[in-house]
């Protein structure tokens, strides 16, 4: 997770992934059942090093990563005081992809670039 606000790496952030174990074909994602994978912290370069348990391959299905920003934006407010908001625009940032069969064994890098007001996320390499 990078900070564009501030322009460094948001350590601290806890990060949790959560695979889709069922959902209704007429509502999709909106009343799905999630079955929490694995949670993790950033470093202090804003990654966890290996979000899943050492061993364990990612399974086919879909995910739901869930960046917690709102501690993170808290202790930002703290230091700049005059640039954060009281509040948190975005308390929880949620990215939702989809691992196919094929993708099995391959590495997944779900970066997100995050500023108060923003964010935008990407496969990376």
């Amino acid at each position: 997770m990078l900070d564009t606000a501030i322009g460094r790496p948001a350590s601290d952030v806890p990060v949790s992934l959560a695979i889709c174990r069922r959902s209704s074909s007429t509502t999709g994602l909106v009343d799905a059942v999630w079955s929490t994978v694995a949670t993790g912290v950033t470093n202090t370069n804003g990654r966890v090093d290996s979000l899943l348990p050492n061993g364990k391959e990612i399974e086919p299905g879909v995910y739901r990563m869930t960046f917690h920003v709102a501690p993170y934006m808290k202790r930002c407010k703290a230091a700049h005081p005059g640039f954060f908001a009281d509040r948190p625009f975005y308390p929880l940032v949620t990215v939702y992809f989809e691992v196919g069969s094929e993708q099995v064994g391959e590495h997944f890098h779900v970066p997100l670039t995050w500023n108060p007001y923003g964010y935008s996320t990407y496969r990376g390499s």
